[in-house]
């Protein structure tokens, strides 16, 4: 039976939903003609948790992320870096959060400790100012970008002032 919300920590008593999300992936790939380097995730609220959760522990399953309207908290924060032991690719993640959602300041430290986590994994170090490769401002708009050495972003951030 499926739970009432994403089993992100694992807990054997619960349906895993890490396993259900791998095999309905494979069944849609058994049955259509899928590029699998070209699968992605993302999900809304807490789905939008589960998107991080899910994209770390099958980096090996999803070519990038895109994380909406949430952001983690410290229990899904050490779910996610756990996840990540061991994980050399890359994961590029862009993510979508409104200014003023529960804590999603973007200079806030619990911001910088949750993107650090996904710029740490793409090789862009730890040191969140450093690693910044630009920031464009259109209208209400903010965008953060964090790129590769090659200008490619692995790593982006957007809001919008005032909501």
């Amino acid at each position: 039976m499926p739970n009432p919300m994403w089993n992100l920590q694992r807990d054997p008593e619960m349906f895993d939903d890490y396993a259900y999300v791998r095999a309905a992936i494979e069944d849609v790939v058994s049955r259509l003609p899928v590029d699998t380097t070209r699968v992605y995730a993302t999900g809304l609220s807490f789905g939008s948790r589960a998107t991080q959760c899910f994209t770390s522990a099958m980096s090996d399953v999803f070519a990038a992320s895109a994380p909406m309207s949430s952001f983690m908290n410290d229990m899904n924060l050490e779910v996610a870096r756990k996840n990540l032991e061991g994980v050399e690719s890359k994961i590029p993640m862009f993510f979508l959060i409104g200014a003023t959602e529960n804590g999603s300041e973007y200079l806030s430290e619990n911001m910088r400790n949750y993107y650090g986590i996904w710029l740490e994994q793409n090789g862009l170090g730890s040191d969140f100012d450093a690693a910044l490769s630009g920031f464009y401002k259109d209208g209400k708009y903010n965008t953060w970008t964090f790129e590769d050495a090659n200008g490619v972003p692995l790593v982006q951030y957007a809001n919008m002032d005032g909501r």
